[in-house]
């Protein structure tokens, strides 16, 4: 450590006691005892001389130092010995270290400016701390050194503790003047918590009160029940997310976890597609039957600009929906090097991930799937049904999302559907070709508005990548290319040149050569009158026609429509069963499902032998048909019941007459007497096809 020195002018006047206040003197006096000089220009013609504050003698030193720990800090020339800051320590413990470090500061402050040694200085700092002359802001640095103020606060400094500190810093720096903490007894889990938890970590949610109401129950009588502030405070040491597992499930606790946010600086146009279905969120007309309906809005973005690149609008969320959004998408923009979607049916099946026929194999493009329940990691496209699809909902009268008022919307459903009773449609209702054209506007103005998070507008960002990367190559399809790439294609056996799809035949001579191999099949979703025959190289072998030399039962149907007749089937059920429910509260049925009586497979099976045994007494005392004539009646059984008849009339179809044709017929259609002859193992194909002929 540099010590400090001072001339002789400089000693005489700080006044010293011992000293003399005049600079002959004291230079008398200094040489007399032998102080060590040094030479430091002169002072009136005459040579200056510096002299150590070591030298002079105690009783001056110790004034100096006095007079050092009662000026201000900034007033002395020490150097920052401010420690440095640990990221583990807690504010007390940095407070703390913080203290000791400016107490031991202000000692080496005193040996610079008093000339002291560290033992003389830690005693001049000791001595004003215990009198109470110690400057005010050393004064309070103390109690937070030591950590505790003592009894009555008047816990003060000494050496041995000053020492230690000086001798911790010097060892391992300034960190080592932190406390330690003491170490914590692990907590002892009170016996009602496990109890207490079992009732709290329900989805039902139940409030501290319920579970203390209900816990009463649960506890062993010589565990006592705890109080609502000791619950509260057991619950309050449990971190948020431990707290809540259990009351919600783990989709909704990802909304409290952290996150990773995906950086797309990297990317260029058409490097990584992301596709989502959004039900619209205001009604328009159906364009089947012109009922109000929500239809499914399918959207493709490229990530890397924010451009909604594809779109198609269906009824439902559906491959062939996700298939044309990605068909315009790849005419229109470019084919993508990844698609990345969801794990939903419409996304993933064998139409788009067959290995041959699979539209992406087809078109080189390598497809990934989020995560289940983690739309945030297609937040991109998520943001997009915000910023555009739901503020394009908005605008429409017959919006019915969240933020609708329910008065309005209420009013705008009664108006649309007493539009339709009466006139057939609502002028509210927008058709569904407008509604076409207003999703490709909305899209458009989309694309060209500025994207707060890339500063400029999604067109504009995509040609600014296409200006910065110029050896971006985008591959577009033209439209001829896309007709036979998205062409659905499904694999069949070809069999003496023909292949079977969805119970239509399809007849190509060329197929002979590939009898009993597999091929490729590929069909228009709009026109059932033929199909494109494939080798699994890919090689067109050609188009099948219908085959004409065979009637179906029911007309050729394409795929869309059969879809339509599937949804339609299921549709009917469903409002079949809403109509039973409705009647059956009308007649005074039981009002809730689960108060209903339920008939077990035992009760079941019983009741239908007794509907047999019931359909055998009934039919036994209807006389059967009289014969013709009377050589017919020598020549015919008498028959006991209907079913003997029957199995007489399947067993001697040539024997049947007219009237006993009209006899058997509308019983045919009795399902109880059907279920009668199955359980009589009577052939009834062979009396339906006595009927259809004698018909």
């Amino acid at each position: 450590m540099t010590e400090q020195w001072l001339t002789a002018r400089e000693i005489a006047d700080l006044k010293l006691p011992g000293l003399a206040t005049n600079e002959r003197n004291v230079r008398k006096y200094l040489a007399r005892i032998g102080a060590p000089a040094t030479r430091q220009g002169s002072t009136g013609g005459r040579p200056a001389y510096a002299y150590p504050i070591s030298a002079l003698p105690d009783a001056a030193r110790k004034a100096l130092a006095r007079r050092a720990l009662q000026a201000p800090a900034a007033a002395a020339a020490a150097p920052d010995l401010r420690p440095v800051r640990v990221d583990h320590l807690k504010s007390w413990q940095r407070e703390t270290m913080d203290a000791r470090a400016a107490l031991l500061a202000e000692v080496e402050r005193l040996q610079l400016a008093a000339g002291l040694s560290r033992g003389k200085a830690v005693e001049a700092l000791i001595e004003q701390a215990r009198d109470g002359s110690l400057r005010s802001d050393l004064a309070a640095l103390i109690s937070q050194a030591n950590a505790r103020a003592g009894k009555g606060g008047g816990r003060t400094l000494c050496r041995a503790t000053m020492y230690n500190w000086f001798k911790e810093r010097d060892a391992a720096g300034a960190v080592a003047l932190a406390p330690r903490e003491a170490a914590s007894a692990r907590p002892i889990v009170p016996e009602w918590v496990r109890p207490f938890w079992s009732l709290w970590a329900r989805p039902q949610k139940l409030s501290i009160a319920h579970c203390l109401e209900l816990l009463r129950d649960e506890l062993p009588a010589n565990v006592a029940v705890p109080s609502y502030d000791q619950v509260k405070r057991f619950l309050r040491q449990i971190s948020v997310i431990d707290r809540n597992r259990g009351r919600i499930g783990p989709r909704q606790l990802k909304t409290m976890r952290a996150y990773v946010t995906r950086d797309f600086g990297d990317l260029w146009p058409t490097a990584i597609y992301v596709a989502d279905g959004h039900t619209f969120d205001a009604e328009i007309a159906h364009p089947i039957h012109g009922q109000p309906f929500r239809p499914e809005v399918t959207v493709v973005i490229d990530v890397a600009t924010r451009v909604i690149v594809g779109w198609s609008i269906g009824i439902v969320e559906n491959t062939w929906g996700v298939a044309d959004a990605l068909r315009h998408a790849c005419e229109s923009w470019g084919v993508p090097a990844l698609w990345y979607v969801d794990r939903g049916k419409g996304f993933n099946n064998a139409y788009f991930d067959g290995p041959h026929t699979g539209f992406l194999a087809r078109l080189g493009v390598h497809k990934e799937n989020s995560l289940p329940y983690s739309s945030q990691a297609r937040g991109v496209v998520e943001r997009v049904h915000q910023s555009c699809l739901v503020r394009a909902a908005k605008q429409l009268p017959t919006y019915i999302g969240a933020k609708m008022d329910e008065e309005a919307k209420h009013r705008v459903h009664k108006l649309t559907r007493a539009d339709i009773k009466m006139i057939g449609r609502s002028r509210l209702l927008m058709s569904f070709d407008d509604f076409r054209e207003y999703v490709g506007a909305q899209v458009a103005a989309y694309n060209g508005r500025r994207h707060s998070e890339l500063g400029m507008s999604p067109l504009d960002r995509w040609e600014k990548l296409l200006r910065d990367q110029p050896d971006t190559m985008i591959d577009r399809l033209a439209p001829e290319e896309a007709v036979d790439l998205f062409r659905p294609t499904v694999e069949r056996v070809a069999r003496r040149g023909q292949v079977e799809l969805w119970t239509n035949i399809y007849f190509l001579r060329d197929l002979e050569h590939h009898h009993g191999e597999t091929v490729q099949v590929g069909f228009d979703l709009h026109d059932a009158s033929q199909v494109w025959v494939r080798d699994l190289a890919g090689r067109l072998v050609g188009i099948a026609k219908l085959d004409g030399n065979k009637v179906p039962f029911m007309p050729a149907l394409t795929r869309a429509e059969r879809e339509q007749q599937i949804r339609t089937k299921g549709r009917r059920d469903r409002l079949n069963r809403d109509l039973a429910v409705v009647e059956a509260e009308l007649n005074g049925g039981p009002a809730l499902i689960e108060h209903a009586h339920r008939t077990t497979v035992d009760e079941f099976f019983l009741d239908a032998a007794r509907q047999q045994l019931d359909a055998m007494e009934a039919v036994s005392a209807t006389p059967a048909p009289a014969p013709a004539n009377a050589a017919e009646a020598a020549a015919r059984p008498i028959f006991g019941t209907d079913h003997e008849f029957a199995a007489w009339l399947a067993a001697n179809p040539g024997r049947a007459t007219p009237a006993d044709l009209a006899w058997l017929k509308p019983r045919l259609a009795d399902p109880h007497f059907l279920l009668l002859l199955d359980a009589c193992s009577i052939d009834v194909e062979a009396l339906n096809s006595l009927c259809r002929e004698a018909a």
